[in-house]
């Protein structure tokens, strides 16, 4: 069950989730900041350019259930999203799911 209040749930996010995900000119990171989890999605500078955005975008991922999260979108031209973190072995997620594609884990984590 992930703790969604009370208690110190920042050290077991951090133990959890603080990992890489990418694919071909996309990056993400989730990790716990500010008491919860956030997902950082780095784009590639060409990408960001032509969408008008920063390189570095982060939303806050609110949870559901222990590994399916609502990302609020951040932008009024973005729709909210559900995000899967899952395929956990050794207490690490392998696979990130978002926007119909999956992120495999990067082999360093970060």
């Amino acid at each position: 069950m992930m703790p969604t209040n009370g208690g110190p749930r920042e050290s077991f996010y951090q133990k959890i989730f603080t990992e890489a995900y990418a694919r071909p000119g996309t990056e993400f990171q989730v990790r716990a900041e500010d008491g919860g989890l956030h997902l950082t999605l780095t784009l590639d500078p060409k990408q960001a350019r032509f969408l008008g955005r920063p390189e570095r975008l982060r939303y806050e991922l609110l949870p559901i259930s222990e590994t399916h999260f609502l990302m609020p979108a951040t932008h009024p031209l973005e729709d909210p999203q559900t995000v899967a973190i899952y395929d956990s072995h050794h207490g690490r997620a392998q696979y990130l799911h978002t926007n119909c594609r999956v992120h495999p884990r990067t082999p360093d984590g970060l």
